[in-house]
């Protein structure tokens, strides 16, 4: 009976709650993984150039539980390299999201921004924290 009890409570606290995770992630891969980030997860990006932007498209993470994108806190850095076509960090229609540890090399292209959020009201981004990055090359 205690057994039953126990297995009912975890049923009860745990049903519909997603575990989070650490996913991680590199210039290789990372790109196919964005998606599939729930919230509470944490994207690790290791150390290397990455050149395929970083759109957070559709990502909503929790008061109690933002998806955190965070690159190596020391040593070689996660470089998002802009690229004429696109804004670096593109946001659309996100929220909770943390993005931390990166560096973002505009490499003096004119005309993209290192972070977006573009569109308007058809755009609803909110509750966006961008800690401890780096942005050089902005100066075009």
């Amino acid at each position: 009976m205690l057994r039953r009890l126990i297995f009912a409570s975890a049923i009860l606290l745990y049903g519909n709650e997603t575990f989070a995770k650490d996913v991680p992630a590199d210039p290789s891969n990372y790109f196919g993984l964005i998606g599939s980030l729930q919230p509470g997860d944490r994207l690790v990006l290791a150390a290397g150039t990455y050149t395929q932007g970083l759109p957070i498209t559709g990502l909503n993470g929790t008061d109690a539980a933002w998806i955190t994108i965070t690159g190596p806190t020391s040593g070689a850095p996660a470089i998002f390299e802009g690229n004429p076509c696109c804004n670096t960090v593109e946001l659309v229609n996100a929220s909770y999201i943390a993005v931390e540890h990166i560096t973002v090399d505009a490499k003096g292209i004119d005309g993209p921004f290192g972070v977006s959020a573009k569109n308007s009201s058809s755009n609803v981004v909110h509750h966006i924290r961008i800690e401890g990055c780096r942005f050089i090359g902005h100066n075009a």
